[in-house]
């Protein structure tokens, strides 16, 4: 669609005003009009079924000898581009979520979980503030698995997740790191808050109890590994390979309980993990 106007300040364009700009739906769309500047606008009119369109429209001056005569506007429908880019768009976003969630349990991955470590830890070595890195394992959950079945297991996990977000604060961020290995970063805590925060999870979870679809009831617990950020912590491989130390050395030494990094004496044996 063209519409031609001769004079700057004529009437005959529809339902539209072009004075010292051009205006459109009580919004100015162009202002350099007079001055014979190309312009463009993409107003959102609605359809006839009520649901937004699209047109693009371009403004193109008519100049002679230096002199603005008049204009052009052309209109083009982009509804359906338009359409298309938007759910591009939300695709896109959908995507970006489902790469940095763990599917079974709704939390951050190991990838995300670890980018966000980093930073955490990045923002630990600017500002001096303390990060603590906890890793949390089911203790036997191996032994749920055959005995009731991987729906069941699978069940324990998502109720592990769910008290995790329940018991931890907002700012925390939690993460599965893969099986039945779960990660939270704990941020601006003291040692003590920090024990006592685990110490509440640690309890919550002895608490969360599943029920299997034959009504049988599945209790579990968690070994805890605690590591803070510390001189010799360069990376978040660093501070996790520290919380993974502590948490092996506290299923080592009778599972079903908390231990900082500090307390490992000797790398722990992983065959009996």
């Amino acid at each position: 669609m063209v519409w031609q106007n001769r004079r700057a300040d004529a009437g005959d364009f529809p339902s539209r005003t072009f004075r010292r700009g051009l205006v459109l739906e009580k919004r100015t769309l162009y202002s350099g009009g007079p001055r014979g500047e190309p312009q463009g606008f993409q107003p959102p009119p609605l359809q006839a079924d009520g649901t937004p369109g699209y047109t693009l429209a371009r403004y193109i001056p008519d100049v002679e000898n230096g002199n603005t005569r008049g204009f052009y506007v052309l209109v083009s429908d982009v509804t359906e581009l338009k359409s298309t880019q938007i759910a591009l768009e939300q695709r896109i976003q959908e995507l970006d979520i489902l790469a940095a969630t763990d599917a079974l349990t709704g939390i951050a991955n190991r990838r995300k979980f670890l980018e966000r470590t980093r930073d955490e830890l990045a923002r630990c070595k600017r500002y001096g503030t303390s990060l603590t890195f906890l890793m949390m394992d089911v203790d036997h959950f191996k032994a749920v698995n055959d005995t009731y079945g991987h729906d069941a297991g699978d069940q324990l996990l998502k109720i592990l997740a769910m008290t995790m977000k329940d018991t931890l604060r907002a700012t925390d961020t939690v993460g599965r790191l893969g099986g039945e290995e779960f990660g939270a970063l704990l941020i601006e805590d003291s040692p003590m808050d920090v024990e006592v925060v685990a110490r509440r999870l640690h309890e919550a979870l002895r608490s969360a109890c599943v029920l299997t679809e034959r009504g049988q009831e599945i209790c579990f617990t968690v070994s805890i590994g605690l590591a803070d950020f510390a001189v010799g912590v360069n990376s978040a491989e660093d501070l996790m390979r520290r919380a993974d130390t502590a948490l092996y050395h506290a299923k080592r030494t009778g599972r079903n309980r908390i231990c900082w990094y500090g307390e490992c004496s000797t790398e722990p044996n992983r065959s009996d993990s």
